[in-house]
């Protein structure tokens, strides 16, 4: 068969200008062609190694471990009489010293090619370098060592995983804190341990590492194999390939459970500390305006007196004998009174409520009869005032445990209100409904009525809707305040129903009780009876004239 010589001398350069060694074994111990490759590691040229015998190239151990399969210490290593007899191709890895001297870890392929009879013709060898690669996984393992005992003895919870969450190791520390097994965790996702409300939080977190920014720390809850919650502040590193995208990251936690516990009590502590110094805030100017109003309530009657007594001394001074005139200075004087009077009682009965020393003499009275007494005793002064009045109820006795006083006192102040606010030739109703177990007093009338946000502040302590100049009655915020509370000391509930410009409507539930062996029969009182009360209650309604 004619050769290209041509072919050959490019096959050859193809050959030579290969990093991997390459020759040629014309027989179990002799070489054949060898490309540069074989022969710079061997420190030779190629002349002095092509149809040379190995003992006259290698050393006479390298020889014979490349020659023979007898030698005990080098099974592992790849024989040429085994090729040649077995036929088939063999891999191996062998130590070989190279021409500097120097042990290098070699893969070696011997492939035999066979003729048409299937006999070998030579063998084709080659190899490459793994020396490195070698050292590379043998400080990788110890390096894995290191890490392991490192990280095992850590009471911190260290763990690594994939970009995709799956778990690839977790220490003994996070795995006890779990209360699960290494298997348990490794090969999942991290995420069967948090809960599902942070999933999402925690995969645009992982989303958000990059080379510039690598490290990055924050919080979130986990779950144990017992179901129990707790918190973990971890301190994530991401790992980069050389083309910068996430390889891995390592996970170091701490639990900060307590700390976070702490945290919500404090946070609900400052919240309740907010909360009562907005209610100190406000209760010091709820005070400051009633010491503004009430300093106002004493002195605007006793201003009033006080000039209606000068003007009485002038007119004794000067002989000025005007009976009508000094029956209207009387008449001012004693109104003033009044006012003081009941300004006075409500302070005195709202600290006694307050300090729990309110006297409650509760006994068994038919309370229809109390609040139609004092309504008709009230009804002259009502209709003097050009206001139409009406009383009515669906039930003729109701006999429960009450203080004839206190439902006095709330009758004729919730009066006064609807007085205080009812135009001329306006309605005022007094109406009770029994409901078996409670009963129903309702006041009503057409009066300005209330703004819908001021609704929620009018039985509040010192708190008046209108604080103008030019309104036609006094008050010091006590009157609504007063009745809430005496209305709570039975039970019972107080509500406004109102529309502004339409009207108001107060309504009190109180619970019916009876005291065992006390049946009672309401004495009738007369009307004048009630005199000394209506006047002071109805003190701070007057006409600017």
């Amino acid at each position: 068969m004619k050769v290209d010589q041509f072919k050959l001398e490019q096959y050859a350069c193809m050959l030579d200008d290969t990093d991997m060694q390459l020759w040629i074994l014309k027989d179990t111990e002799t070489y054949g062609f060898v490309n540069q490759a074989h022969a710079d590691f061997l420190g030779k040229e190629k002349k002095d190694i092509e149809n040379k015998k190995l003992w006259n190239v290698l050393n006479e151990k390298e020889a014979q471990q490349c020659i023979y399969s007898n030698i005990k210490a080098q099974q592992s290593v790849s024989k040429n009489v085994e090729v040649f007899q077995q036929k088939e191709k063999i891999i191996s890895k062998e130590w070989i010293t190279n021409s500097e001297g120097e042990l290098r870890l070699l893969h070696i392929t011997k492939t035999p090619i066979l003729d048409e009879e299937n006999n070998v013709k030579y063998i084709v060898g080659k190899a490459y370098d793994l020396t490195e690669e070698e050292e590379r996984k043998n400080k990788c393992a110890i390096s894995e060592q290191q890490y392991g005992a490192l990280v095992e003895n850590q009471t911190d919870f260290i763990c690594r995983f994939l970009p995709n969450g799956e778990l690839t190791y977790a220490n003994k520390a996070f795995c006890c804190y779990l209360n699960k097994q290494y298997e348990e965790l490794v090969g999942k996702s991290v995420l069967t341990v948090v809960p599902k409300d942070e999933h999402e939080k925690i995969k645009k977190s992982l989303q958000s590492f990059s080379i510039e920014k690598p490290i990055q720390t924050y919080a979130h809850s986990v779950i144990d194999a017992i179901g129990n919650i707790s918190w973990i502040r971890w301190t994530n590193q991401a790992f980069f390939s050389e083309n910068g995208e996430i390889i891995e990251f390592q996970s170091v936690g701490t639990d900060i459970t307590e700390l976070k516990n702490a945290k919500k009590v404090l946070e609900k502590k400052v919240e309740e500390n907010k909360k009562i110094l907005h209610e100190v805030i406000e209760y010091d100017k709820l005070k400051t305006e009633f010491f503004s109003n009430i300093s106002h309530e004493l002195r605007t009657p006793l201003n009033l007196i006080l000039s209606t007594i000068q003007l009485i001394d002038y007119q004794e001074k000067n002989h000025i004998k005007d009976l009508k005139l000094r029956t209207k200075l009387k008449s001012i004087v004693k109104q003033n009174c009044y006012r003081l009077l009941r300004l006075i009682n409500n302070l005195i009965d709202v600290t006694k409520i307050d300090s729990g020393y309110f006297n409650m003499n509760l006994g068994n009275y038919n309370i229809v009869s109390i609040v139609e007494e004092i309504t008709l005793s009230v009804s002259e002064y009502i209709k003097n005032k050009h206001i139409h009045f009406c009383f009515d109820t669906n039930v003729e006795e109701k006999i429960m445990a009450c203080d004839p006083d206190h439902i006095e006192r709330i009758i004729l102040n919730l009066l006064s209100n609807a007085v205080k606010f009812t135009r001329l030739n306006g309605n005022i109703m007094v109406n009770i409904y029994d409901k078996g177990k409670s009963i129903i007093i309702s006041v009503k009338d057409t009066g300005i009525g209330i703004p819908k946000d001021k609704q929620n502040i009018i039985f509040d302590r010192f708190r008046q809707i209108d604080k103008s100049f030019t309104r036609n009655h006094e008050g010091s915020g006590i009157g609504l305040s007063l009745v809430q509370s005496l209305v709570k000391m039975y039970k019972g509930e107080i509500i406004v129903k109102s529309e502004e410009n339409k009207g108001s409507e107060f309504i009190v539930e109180l619970p019916v009780k009876i005291l065992e062996n006390d049946i009672k029969e309401v004495k009738k009182r007369y009307n004048n009876d009630y005199v000394e009360s209506i006047n002071i209650e109805f003190s701070d309604i007057y006409s600017i004239e």
